[in-house]
């Protein structure tokens, strides 16, 4: 019997204790999330929760939607496909009939589990929930993004393959095939997989660059020595470089103008104020200023409304909004925000908004020039401004212009009339311009940005990529002094001041009162807690 487990059932057998020592895995992996966290698929997340649900799963014990499914399904799954290779190295002898038999199978099981779960058809994509949304890591990755991933590595990675011709082929090699099918699914699936990808691609790519090694060394003499040296060298060193010269030309989109903008935040508000940015930047507005956003870890259509002017100032004070940031780098997502507005289903965003930003590529001989592929502005400092706009060689000059310098000073220079639909902002304290259609021009966010008026009051600007705005509303501060526990109003309106809270855990609500105040109110002190719990 033992000499028989050296031959080709030892590898089942293998199989079948890394296939048990992955059970052991998921306990300990449970184990560990219950003192350092679940991932996104956890007991306490929504996608979590979600997964468990298409999959009849209940997270009791294992508290992973995955680590439960991979316990319950897979590790049932894999056993029984290894007892039936098992089996089936009994009764075929002939190995192209067993490959060819495993290949049949196989397919079947994969047919039978899709079957069975409906829902991994859509597990990748988080149930559909991101297909329509206007997120890049989340669409299939181009040709740009595989290149600027993995270079020469892409063209090498398909000769991983083959290790698989006969007589070449080894159990490891399925072992890693495990990890690359995986890899690659994944890769095909969200952009944002291409970092977890990448340890399948360059395992794809180093185990490729052997085969080419191999074969070429076939060739005699000289020659063919060079070319698979120079190969192995030269490859590897391209590819290093690529990857060098992508990494160094990476800059964060958090930075120093964020930071300053964001502690100026948390330094000059209170505790309780809201704060509305593009959701992008809601966990930055969290950790920074550590003040609530409206909107952070996913697209927001209710703030895309807003910022296009579909929903007004009232929609932002009825959700407690205190501070509104507009920044540079919406401008460079407008074309996101227009998109996710677009999602709600009540509102019918048919508009043709219209905006580019323009770096400055030239100021030789008075001129500023700026240009964005077909579009370019040129302006022409004095006391009556010459600006020209060229689209596609289409020459014509802006209804009205803005410019930003020296700081926050914004001007309106004299123009020639011109009945155009176009409006450009001009910043010189960062050399750019943004180049805006009607409908563009006049959305909440370029207003805001350009030209703001009451409610909204500029209190932080950087002169040009990020302005903050206070929401002038009816708004209130507590604040703890000793043992009183004080209302601090701004902007009060009315002669009457309502408080009610205080919910026991049934849902009973054990405070509620009118007070008769006057107007203008300043400050109001709560009354002592009541014996019910307040």
């Amino acid at each position: 019997m033992g000499a028989f487990l050296l031959g080709r059932d030892k590898y089942i057998l293998d199989g079948i204790a890394l296939t048990v020592s992955t059970a052991f895995g998921v306990l300990i992996a449970n184990y560990l999330g219950g003192k350092v966290g679940y991932g996104m698929l956890g007991y306490d997340q929504w996608l979590g929760r979600k997964v468990a649900e298409k999959f009849s799963l209940e997270l009791t014990t294992i508290k992973d939607a995955y680590l439960l499914f991979h316990l319950k399904y897979l590790v049932a799954l894999a056993l029984v496909g290894l007892l039936a290779l098992f089996a089936l190295s009994k009764f075929i002898g002939d190995k192209r009939l067993r490959g060819i038999t495993v290949v049949v199978f196989g397919a079947i099981a994969v047919y039978l589990l899709l079957a069975r779960f409906e829902g991994l058809k859509d597990l990748s994509t988080g149930f559909g929930i991101f297909k329509k949304v206007p997120i890049s890591e989340t669409h299939p990755p181009t040709f740009d993004d595989l290149w600027n991933a993995f270079a020469l590595g892409l063209f090498i990675a398909p000769l991983f393959f083959l290790r698989f011709r006969p007589g070449k082929v080894k159990v490891q090699d399925f072992m890693l095939l495990g990890l690359v099918l995986p890899s690659l699914y994944m890769i095909r699936t969200w952009t944002r997989f291409l970092f977890i990808g990448s340890m399948g691609v360059a395992l794809m790519a180093g185990i490729g660059l052997l085969e080419l090694y191999e074969i070429l060394s076939r060739f005699d003499g000289k020659k063919g020595l060079a070319l698979t040296l120079g190969l192995l060298v030269l490859i590897p060193t391209v590819d290093a470089a690529f990857g060098l010269e992508k990494v160094a030309a990476q800059r964060p989109f958090m930075n120093e103008h964020w930071e300053k903008a964001l502690t100026w935040l948390g330094e000059n508000s209170n505790k309780n104020d809201v704060v509305l940015a593009w959701w992008d930047y809601g966990h930055w507005v969290t950790y920074y200023a550590r003040r609530s956003p409206v909107a952070q870890g996913s697209p927001n259509v209710a703030v895309a409304l807003y910022y296009l002017g579909k929903l007004n100032e009232n929609w932002a004070i009825n959700r407690g909004v205190d501070y509104v940031i507009v920044s540079y780098y919406d401008f460079l997502k407008f074309g996101a925000i227009v998109d996710t507005a677009r999602m709600h289903p009540k509102y019918n965003v048919s508009e043709n908004y219209g905006l580019v930003v323009l770096p400055m590529v030239s100021s030789v001989g008075g001129a500023l020039v700026f240009r964005n592929g077909g579009y370019m502005v040129v302006a022409r400092p004095g006391e009556e401004w010459d600006v020209e706009i060229n689209v596609n060689g289409h020459v014509f000059a802006p209804r009205e212009v803005y410019v930003e310098y020296g700081g926050d000073k914004i001007i309106r220079p004299n123009l020639a009339p011109s009945e155009s639909d176009a409006y450009v902002y001009i910043n010189l304290n960062y050399n750019y311009a943004v180049l805006m259609n009607g409908n563009a021009f006049n959305t909440t966010l370029a207003r805001l940005f350009i030209r703001p008026e009451n409610p909204y009051e500029l209190v932080y600007s950087d002169g040009g990529l990020i302005k903050i705005l206070r929401l002038k509303h009816p708004n209130v501060v507590v604040k703890r002094t000793g043992g009183e526990t004080l209302l601090q109003f701004e902007n009060a309106t009315g002669t009457r001041l309502g408080i009610w809270g205080g919910f026991l855990d049934n849902g009973t609500m054990v405070f509620k009162k009118w007070y008769n105040v006057e107007g203008g109110l300043k400050e109001f002190e709560l009354p002592p807690p009541r014996l019910t719990g307040l």
